[in-house]
């Protein structure tokens, strides 16, 4: 009988977007809409051939511009239906912070940029956690891929997981188990 239910059990796994000029110029990105570069386009070709075989069900998104065209090249691939956009896997809102270089900042001046503007990161947990709730109602038993972001996959699965990711790579992919979210209720 384990075994029958471990079969209906999905597998889940985070990627962060392919690369942008604003990763580049590592310039705080947030929620503005900045598309992939020619770099992030071949990232995530990669990051798509690697998933291969894996039996992947569903792409899922951000509705951000750069997290989108990387579930499309990954849909595409794995000849999987068009991704759906889920609002949820928002990166975090950086406020006035966003656009900003970090580039020669110190962490404590990168702290002091970042620390008082934009969305809490116990916040942006919060949000990211009742995402996946909603997601793992709908979609608990199929093997889904969500296309988010840097901060937004390292606060959520830090705070779901107990996980202690210090920094999500351009298409990087994350695994995870989404019967974690089954826990929460």
């Amino acid at each position: 009988m384990a075994s029958g239910s471990e079969e209906s059990m999905g597998v889940w796994a985070f990627i962060r977007h392919g690369q942008t000029d604003w990763n580049l110029q590592n310039r705080l990105q947030g929620q503005v809409d900045i598309p992939l570069n020619t770099t992030g386009v071949q990232q995530l070709h990669e990051t798509a051939a690697g998933l291969v075989g894996q039996q992947w069900q569903r792409v899922v998104s951000s509705p951000l511009s750069r997290a989108r065209h990387s579930a499309e090249i990954i849909a595409a691939k794995l000849m999987l239906p068009e991704p759906d956009v889920v609002p949820g896997l928002l990166e975090k809102d950086y406020g006035e912070a966003e656009g900003r270089s970090l580039e020669g900042l110190t962490q404590a001046e990168k702290l002091q940029l970042i620390g008082n503007v934009g969305e809490a990161d116990a916040a942006v947990a919060a949000r990211g956690i009742a995402a996946l709730q909603e997601l793992y109602q709908q979609h608990g038993k199929e093997n889904l891929l969500l296309v988010s972001h840097g901060s937004f996959i390292r606060l959520t699965l830090n705070a779901l997981a107990g996980m202690q990711i210090k920094r999500v790579a351009n298409g990087e992919v994350v695994r995870f188990d989404p019967h974690l979210l089954n826990e929460l209720s």
